[in-house]
């Protein structure tokens, strides 16, 4: 675990990593410990869920970086993304 200012971080719940996928527009159910138990039962286990809710997350913001990377904004007088 990493260490902020003599505060140790912890890893994302699976309720927190859906949260932020819902935030998204990613995760469209009910982010309940129930559902989410469910669905570790169903794929293997909760370390597989874990990571598959990360990778999803992980590349839902890569496409939206993607999007915004895109989109024309000029920067300072600069068009970003250079040409």
């Amino acid at each position: 675990m990493k260490k902020h200012k003599g505060k140790k971080e912890e890893p994302s719940t699976v309720i927190q990593l859906a949260a932020a996928m819902q935030a998204l527009g990613l995760y469209n159910g009910q982010n309940t410990e129930e559902e989410h138990q469910a669905e570790a039962a169903r794929i293997g286990g909760e370390a597989y869920h874990y990571m598959l809710l990360v990778n999803a997350l992980l590349g839902g913001v890569e496409s939206e970086a993607l999007h915004a990377d895109s989109s024309g904004v000029k920067l300072g007088g600069f068009a970003y993304p250079p040409k």
